[in-house]
């Protein structure tokens, strides 16, 4: 979990889960070992990582993004939630508090107090009933309080509708190699430097996770005693301390993934994508040979398809975008160019039926939402500013896809048949 600077940490909105891919065989690639060719006189002992209290349990509407605590304040309007913060070295810490409300008559003011002591107070104003479900208010606080076990204690204004919708913070953890916990030196220090920790074994090393820059990686280190240094080159990048010796959790393994090349395809005037489910494929291939008889190059492809290829195997509407791209950058002329999509399939604002629902995720195609959350105060929760919109699958020239409703235009026809079985497909 990485957190930004404001005090907001990135979700990935499609999926509870991570995927990744594991080619087995007898000669496995290894990894690099790096050895400084940079010193550096910057030690550091600690840095900057995020500890989250997040319960997505209640949406505000059947729209959005955000989701938010069970508790309603309107009940009590005090409530106490506890966040742990294991390794706390001491010193300053950033803590983000996200509330939200629902009330047309007055704003909702929040008195948060973290150990007993008041972090400050901030206001969320009344909502529009017409075009709005809730408002959220997203406050920075800095505090000196922390301890490695903390209880922080919210009030908000009695008799108003208020929910939680995540604690977040951001503290100085002490290094320590025989408690894995992902890192980044940049929080401390800009540029190169030396890395110690304490309680290493002789099989502990230094790993630098892959980025899309560098590849993951073994730093070379120095184990004194149980004591483990390092020198790294690269600040901005990830690191994690693995005692090789131990044993960790494992992933559950999903399955065998069958041979595939969608970057091999040629021009299509139509791509047609289905659910990975493969429920609605003889529907979908009745369409296109009705098309392709009156001369379409048509493509039917599965979503787990698109998503091996393009976001990593991991769920993510933009693996859709970047197919599509893909086949429009390619085109030599205006003629090969992609001229329509189909969602062959319904889909749900809820992507990971978080809330449940008598929907499986392998019967839906995803849903892309708009959403305001580049704001910080009285954020607006409602169908007028958060919806769903296949618009941002035909995105498709350099520099398009964060600006739809104002500057971006479509680059081809999009449609979607709303249906979920065979039978609602025939139709």
């Amino acid at each position: 979990m990485q957190q930004n600077g404001h005090g907001t940490v990135p979700k990935n909105t499609y999926s509870r889960a991570s995927y990744y891919f594991i080619t087995e065989g007898e000669s496995p690639l290894e990894m690099k070992v790096i050895e400084p060719t940079t010193a550096s006189t910057t030690t550091l002992t600690s840095a900057i990582v995020p500890a989250l209290h997040e319960k997505d349990a209640f949406a505000w509407y059947e729209g959005g993004t955000e989701f938010f605590s069970s508790y309603d304040f309107i009940n009590k309007n005090t409530q106490s939630f506890t966040l742990s913060t294991p390794g706390f070295s001491g010193g300053t810490a950033k803590v983000a508090v996200a509330v939200s409300a629902a009330s047309t008559l007055k704003n909702t003011n929040v008195e948060t107090l973290a150990n007993s002591l008041n972090l400050g107070t901030f206001s969320i104003s009344t909502y529009d009933s017409e075009t709005e479900s809730a408002r959220e208010t997203r406050a920075l606080f800095s505090t000196d309080s922390l301890l490695e076990n903390n209880t922080f204690k919210i009030t908000t204004t009695a008799g108003n509708s208020a929910r939680l919708n995540y604690i977040l913070a951001s503290y100085p953890r002490k290094l320590d190699a025989s408690v894995p916990f992902v890192f980044t030196p940049a929080t401390m220090s800009p540029s190169a430097a030396v890395i110690r920790a304490e309680n290493a074994t002789a099989s502990t090393q230094l790993w630098r996770i892959a980025s899309a820059s560098a590849p993951t990686a073994i730093i070379k280190t120095t184990i004194n005693g149980t004591k483990i240094t390092a020198q790294i080159e690269d600040a901005k990048q990830r690191y994690i301390f693995v005692d090789v010796a131990k044993n960790y959790a494992e992933p559950s393994r999903v399955g065998t993934i069958e041979n595939q090349d969608l970057h091999a395809d040629s021009a299509q005037d139509m791509v047609i994508i289905i659910p990975e489910s493969g429920k609605l494929k003889k529907q979908a291939e009745r369409l296109a040979m009705a098309h392709r008889a009156e001369g379409l190059r048509v493509k039917i492809v599965r979503a787990d398809q698109l998503y091996n290829e393009f976001s990593s195997g991991t769920p993510d509407a933009t693996a859709y975008r970047r197919y599509l791209k893909m086949l429009y950058d390619r085109a030599k002329t205006t003629a090969d160019m992609p001229r329509y999509l189909l969602l062959f399939g319904n889909c749900y604002w809820d992507n990971r039926l978080l809330l449940g629902s008598s929907f499986s995720t392998k019967d839906l195609l995803l849903a892309f939402e708009v959403s305001p959350n580049d704001r910080l105060i009285n954020i607006p929760h409602g169908t007028l500013y958060s919806y769903v919109t296949d618009d941002y699958y035909g995105l498709l020239d350099d520099g398009e896809g964060s600006a739809i409703a104002s500057r971006d235009k479509v680059d081809l026809g999009i449609g979607r048949f709303i249906c979920t079985t065979e039978e609602e497909a025939k139709f």
